[in-house]
Order: structure tokens, then sequence, then C-alpha cells
């Protein structure tokens, strides 16, 4: 039976990327690597910088190495901390 991810009325993302083994109010950093979701998968990407949301909840901007863009840029995506887990093995730096 599937598990039933429930989401707050905080939440800023999408709810087809939230990942079932992430914390909502986990804290990411800057050059953190992490897990998110893209597009019904799961990526490597770095994290960029945090933005508090409107309603207080911190987002993220992540860099996906693994996807390039227009100009050969890598893509960036803005993601909630139950979007993000950190990647296994990885260390920030």
């Amino acid at each position: 039976m599937a598990q039933l991810q429930t989401i707050g009325p905080g939440y800023h993302g999408n709810a087809g990327n939230v990942l079932p083994q992430a914390q909502p109010d986990a804290v990411f950093h800057p050059l953190q690597w992490v897990r998110a979701r893209w597009n019904g998968g799961t990526l490597t990407g770095r994290v960029c910088c945090a933005i508090a949301g409107d309603s207080g909840g911190e987002l993220y901007e992540v860099e996906l190495p693994e996807l390039i863009g227009k100009g050969g840029t890598h893509v960036r995506v803005m993601r909630a901390a139950n979007e993000l887990e950190p990647a296994p093995g990885a260390l920030a730096g």
C-alpha cells in the first residue's frame, strides 16, 4: 500500500516533488550536495542559496549538474526542504 504524504499549509513546492524520507524542517547549506526530485526522477545537485519564502519557510536554489540548459549552463531549480535530502556520502564544500 502506498504511503500518503501530508503537505502543510505553508508548503510552496509541487506535491509530485516531495521525498517521503525528507524532513520538512531540514536545513541545507550553500555548497551542500543534495538529492532533489526532477520530472519524476531524483538527481544530485548542490545548494546555491537559501531564500526565505512568503510563509517564513526556506526555499533552496539547487544547481543540477546532470541537466544542461541553453548556452551550456547547469539548470537551477527552487525546492522546499521536503523536496531535498542530503546526498549519501557527499560533503558540504
